[in-house]
């Protein structure tokens, strides 16, 4: 059934065709669409004219039309997603990587190109960008419509008056351990190790990790108990693997998050040395661990950004050093410091399954 919009009269002071409006809301239905070829810079596109329409026209039910709209068409994608969420291995990394880029990465009428004008390609190989050609492959499929979910739940959120508290992603209320930090490790296990950058760099560090975070702490001097952190990375971005020659260390890359200037890369590329082979696979049991339980966290919270249920979720474990009043174990206390570790080239790595870690005992260090 056709939706009728009223005609704003002439006596309103302005004029608006409901035809016009009709037309791009049949642009925001297209979308949602299983074999769409719509491209995701033509959504941005009736997306950004709506909102310019209703800032020039106060009407009431044009303002409706659009809600429903928007509203039936977040659930059409919503829907799709929901069955990815929990089978796609890397539904993570694109979910952020095309959030990112859905935040930096604005339309300009000024600067659209040509190639708005020509029929939508569908090869990576034109060098246009995801957003202005069709995808090519599953992977393309399945960031093209998390695009248009981002482009439309925007669009609903604008339309409702709300401010989107979901996105970016956070797990909980704890805030991130930054390079600099001295934290209290009082109530952590920490791992001896040397890690080796180079042939000319070796490290001496003490392996930390929290539900999230891949931490490389110094004892501070100072302070018993205490340690400076020297280099931090997110466990979900962090691989492991064994070294074929030596049972006493691990090759380690972590990728940085996608960035305003640059694409995922490696921030850490070292090889890690332990004592002997039981600190060795302690540590490897300990990332591979925190790896699934950080990604399965993040997962968990998409999830929730989507109101969908997630397969397989896990209760949150508390962080072992966050802040907290009285400066019990947990605290935090900025230091003046710089990173020790440099950024290196990434290296391919693998996980295998591990076993859960052994409950930690209450109350004091451990060095392992």
């Amino acid at each position: 059934m056709q939706m009728q919009i009223p005609k704003i009269s002439k006596e309103a002071g302005i004029l608006c065709d409901y035809r016009i409006i009709e037309i791009i809301l049949s642009i925001v239905e297209a979308a949602a669409k299983e074999e769409s070829r719509l491209r995701p810079v033509t959504l941005e596109l009736a997306c950004l004219v709506l909102r310019q329409i209703l800032l020039t026209i106060d009407h009431d039910q044009i303002h409706i039309s659009i809600t429903e709209k928007a509203t039936h068409v977040l659930s059409s994608f919503v829907n799709r997603l929901g069955s990815y969420v929990n089978s796609e291995n890397l539904f993570l990394e694109w979910f952020e990587d095309e959030y990112t880029d859905f935040e930096v990465s604005h339309i300009k009428l000024d600067t659209i190109g040509y190639e708005m004008l020509l029929p939508p390609c569908n090869t990576a190989m034109s060098g246009l960008p995801l957003n202005k050609r069709l995808p090519s492959g599953f992977e393309e499929r399945i960031r093209t419509l998390i695009q248009f979910y981002l482009h439309i739940r925007k669009l609903e959120k604008d339309m409702s008056g709300e401010i989107d508290t979901e996105l970016p992603l956070k797990v909980g209320s704890d805030k991130a351990v930054e390079i600099g930090d001295c934290i209290n490790l009082n109530n952590s296990d920490l791992l001896s190790c040397m890690v080796v950058l180079n042939k000319h760099e070796r490290l001496s560090r003490f392996l930390v990790t929290d539900r999230l975070q891949l931490i490389l702490v110094e004892p501070d001097s100072r302070k018993a108990g205490w340690a400076i952190v020297r280099f931090v990375g997110l466990l979900q971005d962090t691989q492991i693997t064994g070294d074929p020659s030596d049972s006493r260390a691990l090759h380690i890359v972590v990728e940085g998050q996608l960035s305003r200037m640059k694409r995922r890369q490696a921030i850490l590329t070292a090889k890690f040395v332990f004592d002997d082979h039981i600190r060795c696979m302690a540590a490897k049991q300990r990332l591979s661990k925190g790896r699934q339980t950080a990604r399965s966290l993040k997962l968990q919270v998409i999830c929730d950004v989507l109101g969908i249920q997630r397969s397989g979720t896990m209760s949150p474990q508390v962080n072992p050093f966050r802040i907290v009043k009285g400066c019990a174990p947990g605290s935090v206390r900025k230091q003046v410091g710089s990173s020790l570790l440099t950024p290196s080239s990434s290296s391919q790595g693998s996980i295998n399954s591990i076993p859960d870690d052994p409950q930690p005992i209450a109350g004091g260090i451990r060095h392992i």
